[in-house]
């Protein structure tokens, strides 16, 4: 049936039909109406023909994967709507990669908080005494310095989460999110010999892909290191929980240029939280450095001693920086950088560790939102995208004896 009228009563001439995979049959118009062909495509005001194609639609506008209307089965196969259909699919894609995104996120630093608390908090036989320690070189090396020493078991666990944490980040890289994975497996055919004349070029909105969950996840590497960097430095200069007395000679440029890069993909994916933190960690890893060094060395030159000064004026203004980012949502409802001038001023007032584990856990829980990828899809005005669950008390109530969402969603609606 069609239009409540059977096959045989419809004028051919006059009305095309659409045979789904499926067995299913309708009139072109009814199917177009269903799949919203005027929002894909240009059509001729008049006769209602499909004369283009819209060579830009708005990301996650579509609120459900287009099916068969009696039957729900796929119509990726038909040519006639698998372009929206496929479309469709590639949001779902980004949705689900998004929802995990914020939950594993969340999970890790959730992780990360317990970990530091562990460190700050342990209290240990003094290590082996060495003489002079020295952190230089890239950061895999530098890593590899920690390890090797006997001070490394003391880093076990919250190594364990860095590799974690390096994974996570790693699995959202602009290369492995849905569009960019698609466009290339396009431009693959395309410069093949088979698909150079037949295929045309896969083009996408850079809004499409998700860059500031990587940005998101690149400044939990970052804290998780200065975590590592910081207890030990002062372990080795005698400050902390462990006490092995020795010198160290820091060198974090190699830090900090990450932390420039952190800054540049925030300012780009307009992630204010993770741009502040970049400044922020800047200031911390120079401020490492400044610390260890020492004026009464022999052989430190006037150059050593200005380039020092420089790098301590430069943390300087860079928790300005950060302070200033943090000032813009002042007396707002929802702050995306909440939190995080406690770590400013203590990182000027103290030049240590910042945040300490207890306020970053009540950080972690305030910002808890529940992410489970489901309920209506919206973007702010920076693009970013987030879901509004809603959800009746009881059933809140029952998933929170369920499940306690570890959330740290500064992606949710809090980092617009």
């Amino acid at each position: 049936m069609i239009m409540f009228e059977t096959y045989g009563n419809l004028d051919l001439e006059k009305e095309s039909c659409i045979f789904t995979p499926c067995g299913h049959i309708f009139t072109l118009s009814t199917m177009d109406g269903i799949m919203d062909m005027p929002k894909h495509y240009e059509t001729d005001p008049i006769s209602g023909k499909i004369v283009g194609l819209k060579t830009t639609s708005e990301p996650f506008s579509s609120d459900e994967l287009k099916v068969c209307p009696i039957c729900r089965s796929s119509l990726r196969n038909v040519a006639r709507y698998g372009r929206i259909v496929r479309r469709a699919l590639l949001d779902e894609s980004t949705k689900k990669l998004i929802a995990w995104s914020n939950r594993t996120h969340a999970e890790l630093s959730d992780r990360l908080a317990i970990n530091q608390e562990e460190i700050l908090t342990s209290t240990r036989a003094c290590f082996t005494q060495v003489k002079h320690l020295t952190l230089h070189g890239s950061l895999i090396e530098q890593l590899a310095t920690v390890k090797k020493l006997e001070i490394s078991k003391r880093y076990r666990k919250i190594f364990k989460s860095r590799n974690a944490i390096q994974s996570f980040a790693d699995k959202l890289r602009k290369d492995e999110q849905p569009y960019q994975r698609v466009r290339d497996m396009v431009e693959t055919l395309r410069r093949s010999k088979a698909g150079a004349d037949k295929l045309v070029e896969f083009q996408f909105a850079s809004s499409e892909l998700q860059l500031r969950e990587h940005s998101q996840a690149i400044s939990l590497l970052i804290r998780c290191d200065l975590i590592i960097y910081s207890d030990y430095v002062a372990v080795h200069k005698g400050h902390g929980a462990g006490r092995a007395d020795g010198g160290v000679s820091v060198e974090t440029s190699a830090q900090r240029t990450q932390c420039d890069q952190l800054i540049a993909d925030a300012q780009y994916s307009l992630s204010v939280r993770q741009e502040a933190e970049g400044q922020l960690f800047w200031a911390k890893f120079a401020a490492m450095e400044c610390g260890s060094f020492d004026v009464t060395l022999e052989g430190v030159s006037e150059v050593g001693y200005l380039r020092n000064q420089m790098i301590n004026a430069e943390a300087s203004q860079r928790l300005r920086d950060a302070e200033t980012v943090c000032k813009r949502f002042d007396g707002r409802d929802r702050d995306p950088t909440k939190g995080l001038m406690v770590e400013i001023l203590d990182a000027r007032r103290t030049l240590n560790e910042g945040l300490s584990t207890s306020e970053m856990r009540m950080v972690v829980i305030a910002m808890a939102k529940e992410f489970s990828g489901t309920g209506h899809w919206y973007r702010c005005a920076n693009g970013h995208p987030f879901t509004v669950v809603r959800a009746s008390e009881d059933n809140i109530t029952d998933q929170r004896r369920a499940y306690r969402p570890p959330m740290i969603s500064s992606a949710n609606l809090v980092n617009l």
